[in-house]
């Protein structure tokens, strides 16, 4: 009978860990298959999901190239404080987890942070530090979500619209919706729909409006195709 118990309780705990690294496989098959970050680390903020020419993630001080593999795009993934480098005649799409999109310029460098908040009542805020070059952003609106964009002369508050920030041309326009951008001395200044002001350094101001219009080449997709998702 104790023979007998010891070969059950062997069976038993060998049926337990085939269980457990069953769950462990789905697990991992879900994440693979499924828009969501890493459950054993990082969270994934973002991901890749075309882009053309040259570009760049750093991430924890290691530079990645992305990359094409077949149907797969190599290093799409961006987590928090990552950055994103296109190289000159290089552009890439940005798709985050609550379908926000960035369609990013040639020799542009940003990067993105997001953190807890407590402004304007919402609970994450994702924080975008633009560097050089311009992106159009389309932000969905958000309950729980703030995006705001750091530039050299201030920073710009979205409040789910559609806009333009280039600092090639010294502009903020905005496609549709409303912004507010704040200065570096503190300065606010509300943006509408089709309207554009200065950002550069020393001429933070209204440029007038009808300079806003969306480009007719954007890609349709509002979301990631899951095969082009690389972990």
């Amino acid at each position: 009978y104790q023979a007998f118990s010891i070969v059950r309780s062997k069976k038993m705990f060998m049926m337990s860990t085939r269980g457990f690294f069953t769950i462990l496989i789905f697990v991992f098959s879900f994440c693979q298959w499924h828009y969501c970050g890493n459950v054993f680390g990082e969270e994934k903020l973002a991901v890749i999901n075309k882009f053309k020419g040259d570009v760049i993630i750093q991430h924890e001080g290691e530079n990645q190239l992305v990359e094409q593999r077949g149907a797969r795009i190599r290093n799409s993934s961006i987590y928090n404080q990552d950055s994103i480098s296109t190289m000159e005649a290089s552009t890439a799409e940005l798709v985050f987890n609550d379908s926000s999109r960035f369609d990013i310029n040639e020799k542009t460098t940003l990067t993105i942070i997001s953190e807890k908040t407590t402004k304007f009542n919402r609970s994450l805020l994702r924080r975008v530090s633009l560097k050089a070059g311009g992106l159009l952003a389309e932000v969905i609106p958000s309950k729980t979500v703030l995006t705001e964009f750091e530039i050299p002369t201030g920073v710009a508050t979205v409040r789910g619209t559609v806009i333009t920030i280039n600092l090639g041309v010294d502009l903020l326009c905005v496609v549709d919706g409303e912004i507010i951008f704040t200065d570096i001395y503190g300065n606010e200044q509300t943006v509408i729909t089709g309207e554009c002001i200065s950002i550069g350094a020393g001429e933070v101001g209204y440029s007038g409006g009808g300079s806003a219009e969306q480009p007719t080449d954007r890609p349709a997709s509002p979301f990631v195709p899951r095969d082009n998702i690389d972990k």
